[in-house]
C-alpha cells in the first residue's frame, strides 16, 4: 500500500492554492504529487482527486525526474506526447509544468493547462511570467506550509527525546551540526562528571562538550566505531555505533547515547 505523500498531507492547503492561482492566471491548474496522484485541480481536473493518473503522465514524469519546468507548446507534437495513449483526441492545447521543491526533493508538479487557442497564445506569449508566478506562489503557499509542519514535528520529537532520555540508564547527548552538545540527560552528566547542583556551571560545561568521529577498531569478529568526547581541554575515546533517527538527527550508541541534529 502506497504511503501518503507530503503534498497529500496538506491537500486542503493545495486545494485553496490552486483555486486562487487559477483565478489569478485565468487558466486551469492541476497538481500531482511525486507518486503521480492528483492532489488538486480546477475545471476538468477538479474530479478524481486522490487517485493516481493512468494516462498523460509523461510530462509530469519529466518534471519530477529533471526537477525543471516543462513547456509543451503544442500538445500531441511534443516528444513527451508521442507515446501518450490519449494523444489522439487530447483536449489540451498547451502545458506548463513546474516542480514543487522541498528540501531539495521534487515532491510534485503544478501545471497550467490550456484548452483553447486563445489560452495557448496567452500562456506562450508570457511564459516567463507564468513560470515565475507559479514558482513564487508555490513557495509561499505550499513549501512554507510543508516547512512549518516539518519543524513542528522536529520540535515535538526533540521534546519527547528529552523527556524520555532523562529515564535512560545510558547517557543521551543532543549535538548541533558541529558536534557540540545542546542537551544531555542525567546518566550522561554523571558519566562525564558534570555537576548538576550548580545550574549555570552545568550549562556551561554541557555546552563545552563536543563529540566527533574518531575511527574504527576491531573487537572479536566485529568492527566498531570510536568517538572522541571532548570536555573543555580533556578528551575521552569511546566505542560506539551511529544510528540514524531521521534525515537531520542521529544517535551514536556509546557507553552513553549521543544525539545530533546533522552531525558533520
Amino acid at each position: 500500500m502506497q504511503s501518503t505523500s507530503r503534498l497529500m498531507s496538506i491537500q486542503s492547503t493545495v486545494l485553496r492554492f490552486v483555486q486562487v492561482l487559477s483565478r489569478m492566471l485565468n487558466l486551469d491548474v492541476e497538481v500531482v504529487d511525486d507518486n503521480l496522484v492528483r492532489i488538486a485541480g480546477t475545471g476538468p481536473y477538479s474530479s478524481d482527486l486522490g487517485r493516481p493518473l493512468t494516462t498523460g503522465t509523461n510530462a509530469f514524469k519529466s518534471v519530477i525526474s529533471t526537477r525543471r519546468h516543462k513547456v509543451i507548446e503544442r500538445a500531441g507534437k511534443d516528444p513527451e506526447c508521442l507515446m501518450c495513449s490519449r494523444r489522439v483526441g487530447c483536449r489540451e492545447k498547451a502545458f506548463l509544468g513546474v516542480p514543487v521543491i522541498f528540501h531539495g526533493d521534487c515532491i510534485g508538479v503544478i501545471s497550467l493547462v490550456c484548452f483553447s487557442e486563445e489560452q495557448r497564445e496567452k500562456l506562450l506569449g508570457n511564459i516567463d511570467f507564468y513560470i515565475e508566478s507559479i514558482e513564487n506562489t508555490a513557495q509561499l503557499f505550499i513549501a512554507k506550509t510543508m516547512e512549518s509542519i516539518y519543524h513542528d514535528k522536529v520540535r515535538r520529537s526533540e521534546r519527547m527525546l528529552k523527556e524520555v532520555g532523562e529515564d535512560l540508564v545510558e547517557g543521551l547527548l543532543e549535538l548541533d551540526s558541529k558536534g557540540f552538545c545542546q542537551h544531555m540527560n542525567a546518566a550522561a552528566r554523571m558519566l562525564l562528571g558534570i555537576e548538576s547542583n550548580n545550574r549555570a556551571n552545568a550549562y556551561n560545561q554541557i555546552n563545552s562538550v563536543q563529540v566527533r568521529p574518531f575511527g574504527r577498531t576491531k573487537e572479536g569478529n566485529h568492527q566498531q566505531e570510536e568517538f572522541i568526547v571532548q570536555i573543555a581541554d580533556q578528551e575521552k575515546i569511546l566505542p560506539g555505533r551511529m544510528l540514524i533517527l531521521d534525515e537531520r538527527r542521529f544517535l551514536a550508541k556509546l557507553p552513553l547515547m549521543v544525539g545530533s541534529t546533522n552531525v558533520q
